[in-house]
């Protein structure tokens, strides 16, 4: 099999904020890592032992793991939670969604939507790890969510079992509202409020909560 480099989102979950109203903070590391990847068809490098942990419950439609500082939804089917991050008071930090036209893959010029490709799914709760693959039948885009304390990531691998020349993943993450939005070098830098996308829309909250970026 042909194994091509890893994308890999990082995120950190809230801290407190020092001034003004910003009670707390999140902080949102989406960095790029590019890494030779080879092994095991998720990504990952495991003994048999590692794998036997990892198992598909099929009783759920979701999966929900929970350090008690970050908790990332992650739901089987359709398109979005893939995953969703939350601070543990319950306000969204960001979403990846597959449901969006810009999530796609595309392989030596062919364009893929994640939503269009097959999936398959397992998650290992004792160590907040939940691993999905994205199938085309020529290849695998696997995404692994792995919580650990008050950080999150999301690691990005693409296998194939023939040659690929050439491979651009885009991925969609987003919140309803994010506030002060200002690009940086490697991304953004905005905050986050608590509180419903109904109160947002009213004009009924205006302080920030979080800071993500």
């Amino acid at each position: 099999m042909a194994s091509l480099p890893e994308l890999r989102a990082f995120v950190s979950a809230p801290r407190p904020l020092a001034v003004g109203n910003r009670a707390r903070s999140a902080t949102l590391l989406l960095t790029v890592l590019v890494a030779a990847w080879l092994g095991y068809a998720f990504g990952r490098g495991q003994s048999l032992a590692d794998v036997s942990r990892l198992y598909t419950d099929v009783g759920q439609l979701q999966y929900t793991v929970d350090t008690g500082q970050m908790v990332a939804h992650f739901a089987r089917t359709g398109g979005t939670l893939k995953p969703l991050l939350q601070a543990h008071d319950g306000t969204s930090l960001m979403d990846f969604s597959d449901w969006d036209y810009q999530s796609v893959a595309i392989v030596d010029g062919q364009r893929f939507e994640f939503i269009r490709l097959i999936p398959s799914d397992s998650v290992d709760y004792a160590r907040n790890r939940i691993v999905e693959g994205l199938s085309s039948g020529d290849w695998v885009l696997s995404r692994e969510v792995v919580l650990d304390g008050a950080q999150a990531t999301v690691n990005w691998t693409f296998l194939a079992n023939k040659p690929v020349h050439d491979v651009v993943v885009t991925i969609a993450h987003a919140d309803w509202y994010y506030l002060d939005v200002t690009p940086s070098a490697d991304g953004f830098v905005a905050t986050v409020p608590r509180a419903t996308r109904g109160e947002i829309e009213a004009g009924l909250v205006h302080t920030p909560t979080y800071e993500v970026a």
